[in-house]
């Protein structure tokens, strides 16, 4: 499974068919029913019933049945119907750990995810071997893209920043030093660290890969 990106209706129940997670972008209109999940964007209508589950960025306007589950990640989307969830704001680490269920150890660890291709290396070309402890050439804790290395919560989500990615690593990192990335409007599925303490190849579930002798 993967994210893509679908323009119109046609594009929509093909990826969903695929089994493939659709970000409905442009200003298209898109109707989603059963138990789909799907991510609206831009100035997208996504029109929702049964037991779906739409998540609202930007300007996307989502009109839901009475069971849907809308996750609101913008303050610009517009919403009727549906069960609403506001996500919390994302900035503080501890939160943006709490939102995205992920386990502290008890000397202050945690694990997130980067997808990579065939050779581990990450879209802009930084190996996350297994074995390995890449660091970040430059550092910053401002919440922006850039000055570190950037991961997300689960192996699904980190697939969205490379598309294309055939591996999945997951990275021990020290919650001190996390960074969540907010993007402007809060959300925020992707965190930044100076530094990987382990690199451990997974697969899309998060399990473990084992080698074979």
């Amino acid at each position: 499974m993967r994210y893509v990106k679908v323009k119109n209706q046609s594009e929509l129940d093909a990826a969903l068919k695929r089994g493939d997670y659709p970000k409905c972008v442009g200003d298209g209109e898109f109707v989603v029913t059963d138990s789909a999940t799907v991510w609206a964007y831009d100035s997208a209508t996504v029109r929702a019933y049964d037991s779906a589950t739409v998540r609202a960025y930007g300007s996307a306007t989502v009109r839901a049945g009475s069971h849907v589950a809308v996750h609101r990640h913008s303050g610009r989307a517009t919403i009727k119907g549906g069960v609403i969830i506001d996500r919390p704001d994302l900035s503080v680490a501890e939160d943006w750990i709490k939102y995205h269920d992920l386990k502290v150890t008890r000397s202050g660890k945690v694990t997130v995810y980067k997808a990579v291709d065939d050779s581990y290396k990450s879209e802009r070309g930084w190996d996350y071997s297994p074995g390995s402890k890449p660091e970040a050439e430059k550092w910053s804790d401002r919440d922006a893209c850039g000055d570190g290395l950037h991961c997300s919560p689960s192996p699904t989500q980190a697939l969205r920043y490379f598309l294309t990615a055939t591996r999945f690593v997951a990275c021990t990192v020290d919650v001190s030093t996390l960074v969540p990335i907010t993007e402007g409007d809060g959300s925020s599925d992707k965190c930044k660290v100076p530094r990987v303490l382990k690199c451990v190849e997974v697969d899309e579930d998060g399990v473990k890969v084992e080698v074979s002798a």
